[in-house]
């Protein structure tokens, strides 16, 4: 700090969520992936100081009495301007950081089953596309820490080419450790509806439909009597897809650990389902 200049400016701090990626604008380099809490990265430093005049020892030379006959020479010193900083132009992307994603077709129930195997308060309506930004919750009466549980938004066809909101969404899949997936038995082809997500996962990353998977047969209180038979019904055709076409099991992925009827809203297997995830976690030690 000279004796006219301002000092060292502070540096600039700029806080971002956990989960966040930070890399370059035009060339894509990564530069951080802050995954905890207090992670930091510099992205520019400053430029170095410059050297201006030293008027300390002038003062000091006028305040002495015996340097008071001392001729001191007033005239402005050479100095040395600072040179400017780093400049760079960002791009920061979320992605979630959760243990288990919950996917699906929209108004499938997922928000509803987060409600109920958490403490989370998401927004539940009886039309599509209603979770517009994922969810988090945290797993109950799981022994292996506090796995977080990710809603997010409906897929459709196509979602991996930017139809709906899907592809926006998809990313926050990349640090799940397992996947919910979500079907509602009230469909007309419930079966095909879990084939178009998971043709979906695939498309848009292939390592998602090779996380394991529980498939949670949702709306079975709608059903009535003939509920049960139904979904074992589909449930046999899940499970016998994946025998059936082993020679493509790299493009079909793995088959589901559990494949579970369940109600959101009665509360019908959802403990079965709290289990089955709980197991993938403890099982991969995750």
């Amino acid at each position: 700090r000279g004796g006219g200049g301002v000092g060292r400016t502070a540096p600039l701090v700029l806080r971002v969520p956990v989960g966040t990626l930070v890399r370059r604008k035009r060339s894509a380099t990564l530069l951080a992936d802050l995954t905890r809490h207090g992670q930091a990265v510099c992205v520019a430093r400053g430029g170095r100081g410059g050297l201006g005049t030293f008027a300390k020892s002038q003062r000091r030379a006028r305040n002495d009495p015996d340097l008071a006959d001392v001729l001191v020479d007033m005239a402005p010193k050479e100095f040395c301007q600072g040179e400017p900083g780093e400049a760079a132009t960002l791009e920061l992307l979320l992605r979630v950081v959760a243990d288990v994603g919950l996917v699906g077709l929209p108004n499938v129930g997922k928000s509803s089953l987060l409600a109920v195997l958490t403490r989370a308060n998401p927004t539940i309506a009886n039309y599509p596309f209603t979770t517009l930004m994922p969810n988090l919750g945290v797993l109950e009466g799981v022994e292996s820490g506090a796995p977080v549980l990710a809603d997010l938004p409906g897929l459709i066809q196509d979602a991996h080419k930017g139809k709906g909101l899907g592809r926006e969404f998809l990313r926050h899949l990349r640090r799940t450790r397992a996947i919910l997936h979500v079907v509602d038995l009230c469909q007309e082809d419930p079966f095909q509806d879990y084939l178009v997500v998971r043709e979906e996962l695939r498309m848009y990353n292939p390592a998602f439909v090779q996380r394991p998977h529980v498939v949670a047969l949702n709306k079975l209180d709608l059903l009535g009597p003939d509920g049960e038979e139904w979904a074992q019904y589909v449930k046999n055709r899940i499970l016998n897809h994946y025998s059936e076409d082993q020679e493509h099991a790299e493009l079909v992925g793995k088959p589901p650990v559990s494949v579970i009827a369940s109600s959101a809203t009665s509360g019908m297997g959802t403990v079965e389902l709290l289990d089955a995830v709980a197991s993938i976690l403890q099982d991969n030690h995750l």
